[in-house]
């Protein structure tokens, strides 16, 4: 995903055609969104546990503090 992605911005950047016009930008967020959800992936990597009453996210890796501050449940929620 990365290297595709990746890819896909360089032709979309280095490539002067006009028949891109203005869509070259859409697919250029849709790209960029691409990238940090597959790093998202990575970090971050969720359990899920899907009840009748709802879905519960737990992270897997453990407790996440910033400034000694526990954020690993906001940035499950964020995922």
């Amino acid at each position: 995903s990365v290297f595709s992605n990746g890819l896909l911005l360089y032709i979309i950047f280095t490539t002067t055609s006009t028949s891109i016009g203005s869509y070259r930008y859409l697919l250029a967020v849709f790209s960029v969104c691409d990238v940090l959800t597959s790093f998202a992936h990575v970090g971050l990597y969720p359990i899920m546990h899907m009840t009748s009453s709802g879905v519960y996210f737990f992270p897997r890796y453990g407790e996440m503090k910033i400034a000694g501050r526990s954020c690993d449940n906001i940035f499950v929620l964020l995922f």
